[in-house]
C-alpha cells in the first residue's frame, strides 16, 4: 500500500511540475479581418465580427476586453485657429443678391473672405482690400452658407452664417 501511495505521489508531482499556466496573447477571434501597410509605414488593421478579445492593457492607448474594442484615434497636423479680433459688419442677412462686408479698420496685412456651402466646399474667395466689399450671391441657390474672414499670416478667422433667400 505504501508503494502505491508513493508511486501516486511521485507521479502527481512529476505531472504537476511539467504543467504550464495558460497565457492570453494579443489575439482576436473574429470572422474576418486584414492588415494594410501604406508606403510610409502606417498600418491599418481591421476586424469584423469580434467574438472574443483577450484582456490587454495598452497603458495610454487604452485596453481591450471580451467582445469590445477601444479605438484611440489621434489627429495630426491641425493647428488651433484663434478668433479674428477686428470689428466687422456683414449685411444684409438674410440676403437675396448682394452681401456687404464692412471693416472698421483694415489691418496692414490683407484679409481673405471665403464663402462656403454647408459641406465646406468653397464657392467664392476674394481678398478684402477696402473697408467696404460686396459679394454677389445672385448665382447661388437659396440656402445656408458660411462666410469666413481670415488673416492667414496671424492664423485668425471669424465666421458668419449667411442665409440666401
Amino acid at each position: 500500500m505504501k508503494i502505491c501511495v508513493l508511486i501516486l505521489v511521485l507521479g502527481f508531482s512529476f505531472w504537476a511540475g511539467s504543467a504550464q499556466a495558460q497565457t492570453i496573447g494579443n489575439e482576436v477571434m473574429n470572422s474576418a479581418g486584414s492588415t494594410h501597410t501604406a508606403s510610409n509605414g502606417t498600418q491599418l488593421k481591421w476586424s469584423l465580427g469580434e467574438l472574443i478579445v483577450g484582456k490587454l492593457d495598452g497603458g495610454n492607448a487604452g485596453s481591450l476586453n471580451h467582445g469590445h474594442s477601444l479605438i484611440v484615434q489621434e489627429t495630426v497636423g491641425v493647428e488651433d485657429v484663434k478668433a479674428l479680433e477686428i470689428e466687422l459688419a456683414v449685411y444684409p442677412n438674410p440676403t437675396t443678391s448682394i452681401l456687404n462686408i464692412q471693416v472698421e479698420e483694415l489691418p496692414s496685412k490683407p484679409l481673405n473672405a471665403r464663402l462656403l456651402d454647408v459641406s465646406g466646399k468653397q464657392l467664392k474667395a476674394l481678398e478684402l482690400q477696402d473697408n467696404s466689399t460686396n459679394i454677389s450671391v445672385t448665382d447661388l441657390p437659396v440656402g445656408t452658407y458660411i462666410l469666413t474672414i481670415e488673416d492667414l499670416q496671424a492664423k485668425t478667422q471669424k465666421s458668419y452664417k449667411i442665409i440666401k433667400k
